[in-house]
């Protein structure tokens, strides 16, 4: 497990995998979670704000979620100063274009 690829060992790369993979599946599970329960609560309300959230929460793409979790999976990996630069505002660009769209 001392093998290194792009400066990190094999070890620091499955532990970010799988560490993106349990943010990813938390995520999904906390989108639906959130629309199946704030959805409920929005619906007895008369207040639109609330059903304007749950439909922001609901049209969170799966792209996006997956996007996150590799950035916080994969943060504890070293990479260049230029590697990080790239993927941090490749993550705030498509955070970003979720919130646009």
């Amino acid at each position: 497990m001392q093998t290194q690829f792009l400066d990190n060992s094999v070890r620091l790369w499955l532990t970010g995998a799988a560490t993106a993979a349990i943010v990813f599946v938390i995520g999904l599970l906390l989108r639906r979670v959130l629309v199946s329960r704030l959805g409920a609560l929005a619906a007895r309300t008369t207040n639109q704000i609330d059903d304007m959230i749950v439909e922001l929460i609901r049209q969170t793409r799966t792209w996006v979620i997956l996007v996150v979790s590799l950035f916080i999976g994969f943060a504890q990996l070293s990479m260049s100063a230029r590697a990080a630069t790239y993927f941090q505002s490749t993550v705030k660009l498509v955070v970003l274009w979720q919130t646009a769209v």
